[in-house]
């Protein structure tokens, strides 16, 4: 064909990439194509644009790329490796963890004769004992745990996150994570303990006091308890009796250098800000799991509840969960809904859970982009249809709650520093706030009001946080991490309405980084200030110090403000500035690692709500222990691998949120939910119902405005 012509399919292939793909040519077109030996995807062949081989190396590491997902960070062997012992007790450990299989499995006969069955030539394996496999797991969580840590620089500090968490089965743990930036400016996670928080004696829950002392104990072990820089916690109130606790232990161990920050993680005050904002449309779900049967009686029920309330937005809501339940209980259901999908599509609605972050937004977009399949499935089943108003009412929600997914879900896949842009994500969240209020203000229909009321609810959980920064030591922390950015530096603060309250915030954080950086240079004498200077330029600064009373050393600080924003990543930029200004750098090694973001630790604890699925086997609190040390040492995510053997336990719902999760969001076509003429309509009755409603929304708007004080959010004082 033409196509093929062009092509020199025998050309001698030089790149490494080509390892990894096969050529083809499409059957109908003769179009040249290449296709991933890992996941079977088609790609471009690079000749017919010559284009190189970028595109093939770009998706080999891609996550969508089944190669890259199922290999990365795992152990490798080497191909010259000899199968010895070792190995396979290793191997033997990577069975156990990845399939959640019990220890003693490798002592059954069952297990024995199908080794045998393997090597019936070789010698005979030596089978290790489920105990000890148990003590090797706990010799190699060790050994990876100290590989790590082994990279935190000589005298630097690290910065520790706890959390508390209770599984599917009631079972509580306190998470202990690790985050610092080595030599090279390396950015490391890493899990140094995953705590039953248990009495083994009594099988009673463990005092604070005795939370405080485990983490303590757990940081000693490690070898790291005097070289802390910050503990980190959520806001949650069971935390403060567990820091207060922590901060005590540590004083009494002569640990005074450490910093007990209480940062609210920006993720959980996301998430407490939107659900404020679902809780005012009574939108928040009651369901703990995805639940999987549907009944008669429901079907009467919603029916009956369609057919007297109208246009209230709970009852759109009840009609996408119900249809989600009822495709997702029986198989008919799900072929039946699967098979009005053109081109070979098998989506799945989806129902939103309490205990999932982002639910009822991941269902919402699912129903939004299924359209036409609900509503062709709604002929047979028209209990569950939706018409043009309760559609606007998604789109509606869908608008309102996208920016928190969004940000949500970025902040979770982000493996890097983050507390320098808690500040701007703030602000994000304000403008979109102030952009939705100014359009909903001039509706007039009920529900669009209840709407209106639900982000002055939203904006109050957001403000009562970023406001609190103003008196609470993290306010510090945020303004320091911000001046430290290379692309906000003190500029960041120059807008005349962060005067706000009577205060001059860029004065006010430009002096709190000189109080730092002054404490800095007591703590770490050794470092030559304006080492990285010209020859002239250390002359006069010299001299200055010699002459100058009282003269305060803040050379470093002068050049770095003045030198203009830099665009690229923090990290680089401090590594390629560390001779330049080694006091700021130090401040920044230190500094920028604090997990105010608590990605990290969000990643972890998804990773066990998948290990501790209530649909799976309930284990032991030591197993799961280990389990999480073992698995996710430093790297906090299951592969692919791990999703795949999980489709055994979850749902066809879930396993479609899981998808959503992980791959890209799918745009939502033409969504312009928020226009200005559709107002008519709308039934009278609907507003008299909701008069009490509209009162409501006018007090809490007057008490917001009235409150706005504080910290300013980009040209609107708070």
């Amino acid at each position: 064909s033409q196509h093929q012509n062009g092509i020199k399919w025998e050309n001698r292939k030089i790149s490494d990439a080509w390892d990894h793909f096969e050529q083809l040519a499409d059957e109908t077109t003769g179009e040249p194509k290449v296709i991933c030996k890992h996941c079977s995807k088609l790609l471009t062949h690079p000749n017919v644009k010559r284009s190189g081989t970028s595109t093939l190396s770009r998706h080999l590491k891609a996550d969508s790329c089944c190669k890259d997902q199922m290999t990365q960070d795992l152990p490798q062997k080497p191909t010259n490796e000899v199968f010895n012992q070792s190995l396979w007790e290793e191997l033997l450990l990577n069975l156990i963890t990845a399939t959640g299989v019990s220890f003693s499995m490798v002592e059954s006969e069952s297990f024995k004769e199908l080794i045998q069955c393997l090597r019936p030539d070789g010698p005979e394996l030596d089978i290790p004992s489920a105990e000890m496999l148990r003590r090797l797991i706990d010799v190699k969580i060790q050994e990876r745990q100290q590989s790590i840590l082994a990279q935190l620089p000589e005298g630097k500090r690290l910065s520790i996150a706890l959390d508390c968490w209770t599984s599917p089965h009631s079972q509580k743990f306190m998470a202990i994570t690790g985050y610092f930036i080595d030599n090279d400016w390396n950015y490391h996670e890493v899990s140094l303990g995953f705590e039953p928080l248990i009495d083994w004696y009594t099988g009673d829950p463990l005092s604070e006091t005795k939370l405080s002392e485990i983490a303590i104990q757990i940081l000693t072990e490690h070898g790291i308890a005097d070289r802390v820089l910050s503990i980190t916690t959520n806001n949650a109130s069971n935390d403060n009796a567990l820091m207060a606790g922590v901060q005590d232990a540590m004083l009494s161990q002569g640990l005074r250098d450490a910093s007990i920050f209480r940062v609210p993680y920006i993720v959980d005050v996301i998430e407490l800000s939107l659900n404020e904002l679902l809780g005012e449309l009574k939108a928040v779900p009651e369901n703990e799991a995805v639940e999987r049967e549907w009944s008669d009686e429901r079907t009467q029920s919603l029916l009956l509840r369609c057919s007297t309330r109208k246009h209230r937005i709970t009852d759109t809501l009840d009609k996408v969960r119900g249809l989600a339940i009822f495709v997702n209980s029986c198989g008919h259901c799900m072929e039946e809904f699967i098979a009005l999908q053109p081109n070979g599509r098998k989506l799945l609605p989806i129902q939103d859970v309490r205990s999932r972050k982002n639910s009822t937004f991941l269902m919402l977009n699912r129903a939004r982009n299924l359209r036409p399949i609900f509503d062709q499935y709604c002929r047979t089943h028209p209990q569950f249809e939706l018409g043009q108003e309760e559609w606007r009412q998604v789109d509606y929600l869908l608008s309102l709650t996208k920016r928190f997914f969004e940000i949500s879900n970025i902040l979770s896949k982000t493996r890097d520093v983050l507390v320098p842009h808690v500040l701007s994500i703030y602000n994000v969240l304000f403008r979109h706030l102030d952009d939705a209020e100014i359009k909903l203000k001039r509706k007039a229909v009920p529900w669009k009001k209840r709407m209106l009321r639900a982000l002055g609810a939203a904006r109050n959980k957001l403000e009562k946080y970023y406001v609190a920064a103003d008196t609470e030591s993290y306010g510090t922390l945020y303004g320091i991490a911000t001046i430290l950015c290379p692309s906000k530096k003190l500029e960041y603060f120059d807008d005349p309405n962060w005067r706000g309250g009577g205060i001059d915030r860029k004065k006010h954080f430009r002096n709190m980084l000189q109080e730092e950086y002054t404490r800095y240079q007591q703590l770490f004498p050794e470092i030559e200030t304006g080492k990285g200077l010209s020859p002239l330029d250390l002359l006069l600064y010299n001299d200055r110090m010699r002459t100058t009373v009282d003269f305060e050393p803040v050379f470093e600080i002068r050049e770095y403000l003045n030198g203009g924003l830099n665009l690229g990543n923090p990290r680089v930029f401090w590594k390629e500035s560390e001779k330049h200004y080694p006091i700021l750098a130090q401040m920044a090694r230190n500094t920028l690692p604090i997990p105010a973001s608590g990605a990290g630790v969000e990643r972890l604890l998804n990773c066990a709500r998948h290990i501790c699925h209530y649909r799976r086997e309930r284990k032991g609190p030591r197993k799961i222990k280990r389990l999480m040390l073992y698995m996710f040492s430093s790297k906090f995510e299951l592969d692919e691998g791990h999703f795949n053997m999980l489709e055994e336990y979850i749902s066809d719902g879930e396993a479609a949120m899981i998808d959503q999760l992980r791959n890209p969001l799918p745009e939502i076509d033409d969504l312009d939910p928020i226009s200005d003429d559709e107002e008519a309509g709308w039934q009278e009755e609907d507003a008299a119902s909701d008069s009490q409603d509209d009162q409501e929304t006018k007090r809490k708007l007057r008490a917001t405005q009235h409150g706005k004080i504080g910290l300013k959010r980009e040209g609107v004082v708070v």
